[in-house]
């Protein structure tokens, strides 16, 4: 829902937190110390200073709502998000690592890694755009999602580093045996 607000005589419209994009929620997190005045200022893209004049009741507030904590917002279950599809290899790990980001853009990095299933960053980087104009609500608790499986490993990407290890040491006695002792 658009919020209609006057400030100093000249009419915005505002976004109300539940109807942010992923990127724009992204940009309010980065804001310091957060409250209904910055907030103001950011959505309608004016001085701190003049948005002071735009608060003048509770109404507005409430209207505007909370910032909601990512990690206790449930999935939902989305036709374009597959969650069968996990991080497992290590191609897949590579690009996360290798993406040098952070927070909340990370978690849409690693959901964008998971569906592409692609070594090409082209294409990630085409979903991740993609999600950034999704709302935040959707998108970001599903990064979640695969964020901690990523950071704890599922059964079958543990597996596939261990065999992988295995074989390699094995690799490397046969052909070295000094290495590995």
């Amino acid at each position: 829902m658009k919020i209609p607000i006057t400030i100093n005589g000249k009419k915005y419209t505002i976004k109300s937190i539940d109807e942010l994009t992923t990127k724009e929620f992204i940009e309010l997190s980065n804001i310091e110390d957060i409250n209904i005045v910055k907030y103001i200022s950011w959505q309608a893209d004016i001085k701190l200073e003049d948005a002071f004049f735009a608060v003048t009741s509770k109404s507005i507030e409430k209207t505007i709502g909370v910032i909601p904590d990512i990690k206790k917002l449930k999935r939902l279950e989305l036709n374009y998000i597959d969650y069968s599809k996990t991080i497992e290899t290590l191609g897949q790990r590579h690009q996360i690592e290798e993406s040098n980001l952070s927070g909340y853009e990370l978690l849409v990095f690693i959901l964008a890694v998971s569906q592409t299933r692609s070594m090409n960053i082209d294409d990630v980087n085409k979903l991740r755009d993609d999600y950034l104009d999704k709302p935040f609500y959707e998108i970001l608790p599903a990064g979640f999602f695969f964020f901690k499986i990523l950071n704890n490993g599922s059964k079958y990407g543990r597996n596939f580093l261990k065999r992988t290890i295995r074989f390699l040491r094995t690799l490397l006695q046969k052909k070295e045996p000094e290495l590995i002792n």
